[in-house]
């Protein structure tokens, strides 16, 4: 994460606001004398829409979750992309790992929403450390290709080899591609 003032400002806004510790004050006002009125207005107003989102915001429990869950699954596997890519974002933005490998999916293909695949990455990446293998896969083939990642064959490698040991056969496949030609490994 690169330095973002008027970013940490508007999280110490909210601590703040939150908590009332007397500590961020000195915080709050290091960081103000660095930013100019505007900045300082912005971090504020980012703060306030932060709370409002946080007070807007759907509360799923389990239940409701699953339910949505099914729900854009099945949209999916009916060929109603866009009605799957609105269903599955909630559960998605609260770290779902099938509905991050679904939105992954959606927006490495451009499926019902534009293609995108930097945001593709995030959610399989997300899914990802999770654990689940599919996700582990298609974030190797972003990284191997580039593709809104940084190209990186040995990185790729590794996340083929997370799914490959839970002998997912693209996964297999692509590493046996990978010691063929050298490519992110050592050739014997």
């Amino acid at each position: 994460v690169g330095k973002d003032l008027k970013t940490a400002l508007s999280w110490y806004f909210l601590a703040y606001g939150e908590n009332k510790i007397p500590d961020l004050i000195s915080s709050i006002n290091n960081i103000k004398n660095q930013l100019t009125t505007d900045e300082i207005d912005r971090a504020k107003e980012m703060a306030e829409e932060f709370l409002t989102r946080s007070k807007n915001a759907e509360i799923f429990d389990e239940k409701t979750q699953l339910e949505e869950i099914d729900k854009a699954i099945q949209a999916y596997e009916n060929g109603r992309f866009e009605e799957a890519y609105a269903a599955f974002v909630m559960p998605a933005h609260s770290g779902d790992r099938i509905a991050c490998r679904y939105m992954g999916i959606i927006l490495k293909y451009g499926m019902g929403h534009d293609q995108n695949f930097a945001e593709a990455a995030k959610y399989f990446y997300t899914a990802s450390f999770s654990g689940d293998v599919i996700s582990q896969h298609h974030l190797a083939e972003l990284i191997d290709d580039g593709l809104g990642v940084e190209e990186n064959s040995q990185l790729a490698f590794k996340y083929y080899k997370l799914a490959a040991d839970f002998k997912y056969p693209p996964s297999l496949n692509a590493l046996g591609v990978k010691y063929q030609t050298g490519v992110g490994v050592d050739k014997n």
